[in-house]
């Protein structure tokens, strides 16, 4: 049986089937792969397929506004790429120490560059239903203490005391994908890390409901600048947040939180924000 499963899954079928698979994936812009799971989510649901449909398309808007969004993102940055580039080339044989500093500054808009390209290819994979999630069980306390761990020297950076709170009635165990799950709390961590400068970040874990409806709930906290209340909506928007003085602290300049709440939906759950006078609270929900 274990020799079955490690097998290509569309090597199950017949040579027809197959064929009639693959055309249909062509058609459609999906992998094979991509259009039988799709096919087997609506044998499961009962869906009719519009939903599909409507969740492909919007997927197809979010890619045309993303390219005008790109553009204008990458303009700074490679405009001032150009202009370093002919003040390098003025000091050659100059100042050594001036050059040298225009060399980091080149780096640096470099490395903001590719980050930039990666966080695009990444949305749009998460966006058109080219991630599957793969399911396995993750011990919550093993995954938060791992996460702490990993932000420590971050929060100490920003001056940040990090507080971690585990509810009684949280679930010790639950099924899904690790490191997509320890993806998005990465961004939504160092995002309220560097929101909360000379405050505090918190990461508390719960269970909503009963089981086994109930849904587990990472909530992350920050003392930073707080939200504007169309901002709560607008910052899991790609390149996109309502007020320009929380822009960098809350990541609107990113694709990080789109990326997070993307990630969630592949999950299965869902990822909101919530802003008042004195904080700012993300809620990454998923099935229990």
């Amino acid at each position: 049986m274990a020799e079955t499963l490690d097998r290509d899954p569309l090597s199950l079928l017949g040579e027809s089937a197959r064929r009639e698979l693959e055309r249909r994936a062509g058609e459609s812009g999906l992998s094979p792969a991509a259009l039988a799971a799709q096919l087997l989510a609506r044998v499961l649901t009962g869906t009719n397929g519009r939903e599909i449909a409507q969740t492909r398309a919007e997927g197809e808007d979010l890619a045309r506004s993303l390219l005008p969004r790109l553009i204008h993102e990458l303009r700074t940055p490679v405009g001032s790429l150009l202009m370093l580039s002919e003040m390098l080339d003025a000091e050659a044989g100059g100042d050594p120490a001036r050059a040298a500093h225009n060399v980091h500054r080149v780096r640096m808009l470099v490395s903001d560059i590719q980050t930039l390209l990666e966080e695009v290819a990444e949305l749009s994979a998460l966006q058109r239903g080219a991630v599957l999630p793969r399911p396995g069980e993750v011990r919550v306390a093993t995954l938060v203490a791992e996460l702490v761990r990993l932000h420590r020297a971050l929060a100490a950076e920003h001056s940040v005391t990090f507080e971690l709170q585990i509810e009684p009635s949280a679930p010790a165990v639950v099924r899904t994908d690790r490191s997509r799950l320890d993806r998005a709390l990465q961004i939504l961590l160092r995002n309220a890390i560097r929101a909360g400068a000379n405050g505090r970040v918190a990461l508390c874990v719960s269970l909503d409901g009963e089981p086994p409806e109930g849904r587990i709930v990472f909530a992350v906290v920050d003392r930073g600048a707080p939200l504007p209340p169309a901002g709560e909506r607008s910052v899991f928007q790609p390149f996109a947040l309502a007020d320009a003085r929380t822009r960098r602290a809350h990541g609107g300049g990113s694709l990080a939180l789109p990326i997070a709440a993307a990630t969630a939906t592949v999950l299965g759950g869902t990822v909101s924000a919530e802003s008042s006078a004195d904080a700012t609270t993300f809620r990454l929900t998923l099935p229990a």
